[in-house]
């Protein structure tokens, strides 16, 4: 990963917080194909793709950003509640409700 592929995930979160979605997705998807693995962009890609339908992307992002390490804990606390959600809306109810107990 590149400082490029940094620049495009800031870009992603501009856009993001601008409520430009169409470019934020696409700035986002090119940042996580090359490999980008930084939670502050990572855990707002989730929501966009929570948001989307995307379930099982979104835990796949999820996966690379607790693998990534380094989270805060109220990063690892949204990680947590983000792919609880997914989890969820992919019929594994009673997983989302034990992640949301984790500590």
């Amino acid at each position: 990963m590149g400082m490029m592929t940094t620049l495009k995930g800031r870009r992603a979160l501009i856009a993001h917080g601008k409520g430009d979605m169409e470019k934020a997705r696409t700035l986002y998807d090119e940042a996580y194909d090359e490999g980008i693995d930084q939670p502050r962009i990572l855990l707002p890609y989730s929501i966009l793709l929570i948001r989307s339908g995307e379930y099982e992307k979104a835990k796949e992002v999820l996966k690379r950003a607790e693998k990534a390490g380094g989270l805060a804990p109220d990063q690892r606390m949204q990680l947590l509640a983000n792919y609880a959600i997914a989890s969820w809306k992919t019929g594994r109810l009673e997983y989302a409700i034990d992640l949301l107990k984790e500590d």
